[in-house]
């Protein structure tokens, strides 16, 4: 019951949080029958969350034993599927046996059930597929060997694609592979045990790199990044597999230049480095450069101010009423997270008590003051949620407004740096690509 209960409160959380969530192939993890679904890690319990929201029976989980470190969290975890295991990196849990964790696995598959693991064995907000642990072929070949599952055993991978995915309002796509049976294994796990885990390991991480757009290494990873930001291809407004196929050209082209035009590669990364000195010097976003000079005069000079004129009463009633929630959230979250691969689900688990929190507030104040009637006031909730979302990017627009205008007026005051960023902008165009000259 308090699976289902916090499934439905988390998921939501989650929907007003990411301004997208897709997930392709999801009719894949309802399958019937015992199933391991293993995926890349790149964003902590957010990656668990979606897996559990979008498949209908109850999923288990292998949770680093740290986290049932009193009993309470050991009661509440268990609550929740989770199943504690004592990672080598990490300090031995009191209570936690990794037999007894193993034996749990096996008895959840051979049950039927549904197990998650990500057998990176640690979560890094980045592309990079690290080297995969053997444990989730070894539970899969060990219960296929007991031989008391009445179904094959299957296992499902999944590949996690995130949009700056621990900002609000940002992306994720999940991409779900084609499920796989494992029974060719079965003889050889019996004479070499070690050997076959190895390769099932090596099928797992072939099919999981095949939903992804992993980077090689970080440095790659860092300079593709550098390049998308710097030629804004990374609309917010676009679609997140959009975002995935534009990462991935970006990728391709990257390492096309880096093998075969090791010159231009250079010229490249110089050629960045030159428009991010610019842009800080001017202190210009670089969306305002590109897209500032195209703009219709209807846009700059009509629609826009109505639209400014027409948002902005909705902005300031939208910012008012969730300001509270916000700003402590704001305060809070540097306190409570020291990296950004935990930023997102503790920011969804404290507004999911301080939003409810500031409503209920604010139902109190419009029923007593006001005389208002308790439907209506919890009628106009997701209004007022609905206007705070409204109030966040309007204010990132009103910040883009700024930097176009500004743009308007250095391009007066600083004609020679404006002329050398789009030449420079024409030239990275070019280099990344050239099938658009």
């Amino acid at each position: 019951m308090m699976y289902r209960i916090l499934r439905f409160i988390i998921g939501n959380g989650m929907r007003f949080y990411y301004r997208e969530i897709i997930v392709k192939g999801k009719n894949t993890l309802n399958q019937n029958g015992p199933m391991i679904i293993v995926a890349n890690h790149p964003n902590t319990l957010i990656d668990a969350w979606i897996i559990a929201y979008h498949v209908k029976k109850p999923v288990y989980y292998l949770t680093k034993g740290t986290f049932f470190s009193n009993p309470f969290k050991k009661w509440i975890l268990s609550q929740l599927y989770m199943i504690p295991i004592n990672r080598p990196i990490d300090a031995k849990t009191s209570g936690v046996d990794n037999r007894n964790s193993f034996e749990a696995c096996y008895e959840v598959l051979e049950n039927g059930g549904t197990l998650v693991i990500f057998p990176e064995g640690n979560s890094l907000m980045e592309n990079t597929l690290r080297d995969l642990k053997t444990g989730a072929a070894r539970i899969a070949l060990e219960v296929e060997k007991r031989k008391k599952i009445k179904h094959p055993i299957k296992i499902c991978p999944v590949g996690f694609f995130y949009s700056k995915g621990h900002r609000f309002r940002s992306s994720v796509l999940a991409n779900v592979g084609e499920s796989f049976t494992i029974k060719a294994y079965e003889s050889k796990y019996i004479e070499e045990p070690i050997e076959t885990s190895k390769i099932l390991t090596n099928q797992i991480k072939d099919a999981i790199e095949k939903l992804i757009v992993g980077t090689d290494h970080q440095q790659q990873e860092i300079l593709i990044e550098r390049i998308l930001q710097t030629l804004q291809t990374f609309s917010k407004f676009k679609n997140i597999e959009i975002k995935q196929k534009e990462y991935k050209m970006v990728k391709q082209r990257v390492e096309e230049l880096q093998i075969h035009e090791p010159s231009v590669y250079l010229e490249l990364e110089a050629n960045i480095t030159k428009l991010e000195w610019i842009i800080e010097h001017l202190k210009i976003h670089p969306k305002a450069i590109i897209e500032a000079k195209n703009e219709s005069f209807w846009l700059r000079f009509v629609l826009r101010p109505l639209f400014i004129l027409i948002g902005f009463p909705i902005f300031i009633f939208g910012t008012i009423i969730n300001i509270i929630p916000f700003k402590t959230t704001q305060l809070l979250m540097p306190k409570m997270v020291t990296t950004k691969e935990y930023y997102a689900p503790v920011a969804i688990l404290l507004g999911l008590i301080l939003y409810p929190l500031n409503y209920f507030a604010m139902l109190l104040f419009f029923k007593y003051y006001f005389s208002w009637s308790t439907i209506l006031i919890i009628g106009l909730i997701p209004l007022t949620a609905a206007f705070g979302i409204f109030a966040f990017h309007f204010a990132n627009y009103l910040k883009i407004i700024k930097n176009r205008y500004k743009f308007l007026v250095s391009g007066k005051t600083n004609k020679e740096l404006i002329l050398q960023v789009e030449e420079t902008i024409v030239n990275l165009r070019e280099q990344i690509f050239p099938s658009a000259k």
